[in-house]
């Protein structure tokens, strides 16, 4: 389902589109299971003053958890560099997505 409360839906595809590509993953999810919370509202809805775009994003904790729940260092590290991969990629989207 694709809501796109606070993005327009071509900057919302794009931004799942880097997600898809920076953590190799063939699907991402987009409004699914949640569709819009606290954060989003304050701070990213349309129609409050001086909103600013943005997005949520889940990680499965089975990506950096082992199954007891220990941490696994080297995943951890590759989501950092994803992380801050999907950030630099998608700011230009941010800063044109009110205009």
């Amino acid at each position: 389902r694709l809501d796109h409360t606070s993005l327009p839906p071509d900057v919302a595809r794009d931004v799942a589109e880097i997600v898809r590509d920076c953590f190799g993953v063939d699907r991402v999810p987009v409004n699914d299971p949640f569709d819009y919370g606290d954060l989003q509202h304050r701070l990213s809805d349309p129609s409050r003053p001086n909103r600013r775009p943005g997005f949520l994003l889940e990680i499965n904790q089975n990506l950096y958890l082992d199954s007891a729940g220990r941490p696994l260092r080297d995943r951890i590290q590759t989501l950092r560099g994803c992380v801050a991969d999907l950030v630099e990629r998608a700011a230009p989207l941010m800063e044109h997505a009110h205009d």
